[in-house]
């Protein structure tokens, strides 16, 4: 994906690891080791998101730059 996070520029690729467990859908992500270009190359991050099925996502994602 390309953003901009805290002011810096670059590119990031997100891995997702998602499941179903009866009518919950819940995830986990991180900034891929390595991915991370320009003013962001430095980034990591951890986060996820959890919903009933059907409906909006409680969303996170914490990053810092190592």
């Amino acid at each position: 994906m390309k953003d901009e996070i805290a002011g810096s520029k670059g590119i990031f690729l997100l891995q997702d690891a998602c499941t179903i467990e009866g009518k919950i859908v819940k995830g986990d992500w991180f900034v891929m080791p390595g991915s991370s270009t320009g003013q962001l190359a430095e980034l990591s991050s951890e986060g996820g998101f959890r919903a009933n099925l059907g409906e909006a996502a409680h969303i996170q994602l914490d990053y810092w730059f190592e």
